[in-house]
């Protein structure tokens, strides 16, 4: 028998079907509402705006700076006053003699990455977030749907205890008893209900949806028949993880930070053309006008100042890059061989809990519930016998979504989320 999907929609009214678990048209499964998110999130559009950014510094970066005009003029009228004086016009360039100016392009690429992996990043956590919610949205209706079932047999139940007071043949605080009962598992079920409010509520803050709209999601809580064995290598799940990705990214851009921080030891040099009118004295002929073409050049030589200081942070910026990107790797780790065995004792509890001793608990209940109305035991026994009934139901459905929360934590873990 295939396993019965698990649908909220509108007014979060709940259907299902035992024929087919293919996602009914309209509705949204985890990785639908992920997609959506993805376009919609308003935190997600923030940190994309980081990429843009990114991309608009290699756009301008990697190149010279700005040329300088000079213009000279000078005279003797303070001085003989024999009217000699000079004009000059120059054209000023500073030049890197190193690679900084491909080294600042190259970095500039490299941020680009890195602002794309921390975008990834943001994405594998906001998917992660809505499969939880998504999770814990279908958990509420289940526990919910749980207590209305045992509210709607204590009901019954009352009613033919009602009808056996009537007659004399039951005490009326019994009958005061089971309606109690019945009127804690309701308050339980609106205790659910109100959960499922604050999970939709969650959900459509996620979506960037507004908070009033009933999205229809649809999840599935059965259990797999086999048990979920599969390793996926250390290697492959690496190229999957973004924050793997952006610590590797980190070193690349810290080590273009460290070349960049070497390059800067030297300033830029300077390439000075200049051209020069000059009016002087010349015995015995007087005042002559000649007229000076040049070139000059500017060598800052790194003598009291070397970036010393932006040499050696950008080297423990280097080093502190590549421990962080070793923590990653340990982290993701130990992240998969936590979830895995999570998800295989899970499913192994889960199994059992609803397996054998479940079906017990419900043919004890209905046995006891029969023998009652026919005379044959007491309430207390009928009551025992249902109190245990809700533990094991209670205790079987959380040990299935126990199991469904480890599934989305092995995705996480290995990144096998949309992107």
């Amino acid at each position: 028998m295939k396993p019965k999907p698990h649908i909220l929609f509108h007014g979060l009214l709940f259907t299902a079907t035992a024929t087919c678990q293919q996602i009914p048209e309209g509705l949204l499964d985890v990785d639908t509402a992920i997609l959506r998110a993805f376009e919609a999130n308003r935190d997600l559009a923030i940190a994309e705006l980081e990429i843009k950014r990114a991309k608009s510094r290699l756009r301008w970066s990697g190149r010279l700076s700005n040329p300088s005009i000079g213009v000279l003029a000078r005279s003797d009228h303070f001085g003989i006053d024999e009217g000699e004086r000079a004009m000059e016009f120059s054209f000023t360039q500073r030049f890197p003699i190193t690679s900084r100016l491909r080294i600042e392009k190259s970095l500039r690429n490299k941020q680009v990455i890195l602002a794309e992996a921390e975008t990834a990043e943001h994405r594998r956590n906001l998917a992660a977030d809505i499969a939880g919610v998504i999770l814990d949205l279908t958990a509420t209706h289940y526990h919910e749907e749980h207590q209305r079932e045992h509210a709607i047999l204590k009901t019954s139940m009352s009613k033919n205890l009602r009808d056996l007071v009537d007659r004399g043949e039951a005490s009326v605080l019994e009958l005061a008893q089971i309606e109690i009962e019945a009127r804690h598992i309701q308050q339980k079920g609106r205790i659910y209900k109100a959960r499922q409010d604050q999970h939709q509520i969650k959900l459509n803050q996620l979506l960037g949806a507004d908070s009033q709209i009933q999205n229809k999601v649809s999840f599935f809580l059965d259990l797999p028949e086999k048990i979920p064995n599969k390793k996926i290598d250390l290697a492959n799940i690496l190229t999957k993880r973004p924050d793997h990705i952006l610590a590797l990214s980190r070193i690349e851009t810290a080590n273009e930070i460290l070349e960049l921080e070497k390059a800067r030891k030297w300033e830029d040099v300077a390439i000075k053309v200049f051209v020069q009118s000059q009016r002087s004295m010349d015995e015995p002929i007087g005042l002559e006008t000649n007229t000076f073409a040049g070139l000059g050049l500017s060598i800052p030589l790194p003598i009291r100042k070397k970036n010393e200081d932006g040499i050696e942070q950008a080297e423990i910026n280097e080093e502190s890059a590549r421990i962080e990107a070793a923590a990653v790797r340990f982290k993701i780790q130990s992240e998969y061989a936590s979830a895995s065995k999570y998800q295989l004792d899970s499913w192994q509890i889960a199994q059992e809990a609803n397996g054998e001793i479940l079906r017990l608990a419900r043919k004890n209940y209905d046995d006891f519930r029969l023998a009652y109305l026919e005379g044959l035991t007491g309430l207390i026994q009928v009551q025992r016998a249902h109190e245990r009934l809700l533990e094991l139901e209670h205790a079987a459905l959380e040990a299935k979504i126990d199991y469904h929360k480890a599934t989305l934590l092995v995705r996480k873990a290995t990144g096998d989320f949309p992107n």
